[in-house]
């Protein structure tokens, strides 16, 4: 399964990626076959991810941002692993059995690792 990495806004880019034309809201492959998306910020993002569902299909989404108001105690290059996604008016969604894989191995190498619930 290769990894889709999100960014909410072209700043979340690492520095070793911007030479790369990604436009918001369309999904570029590179070379090694990761793909990258700009979401943007609130509402675009289910756009943006309905739009580009079925380049999607089969892919690890990995969201890459900073997350401090999710909890006061998060550091800069923690990891927020979330189990259970939490929205108003639906049911909660649990993550899969390849989250809790990812996250024992997570902690066996060591990375700063903070786990919990997320409200979208």
């Amino acid at each position: 399964m290769k990894p889709t990495f999100l960014f909410p806004t072209l700043a979340e880019i690492p520095v070793s990626l911007r030479g790369i034309k990604l436009l918001p809201q369309k999904v570029l492959r590179t070379s090694r076959g990761i793909r990258l998306l700009c979401i943007g910020p609130g509402q675009s993002v289910a756009t943006a991810l309905e739009k580009n569902a079925a380049l999607l299909q089969g892919s690890c989404l990995v969201l890459i941002g900073y997350g401090g108001a999710l909890r006061p105690s998060l550091q800069r290059g923690d990891i927020v692993l979330c189990h259970t996604f939490l929205a108003e008016r639906q049911p909660p969604l649990a993550a899969s059995k390849q989250w809790h894989c990812l996250e024992k191995k997570l902690r066996l190498a060591g990375l700063p690792l903070q786990v919990g619930s997320s409200y979208t």
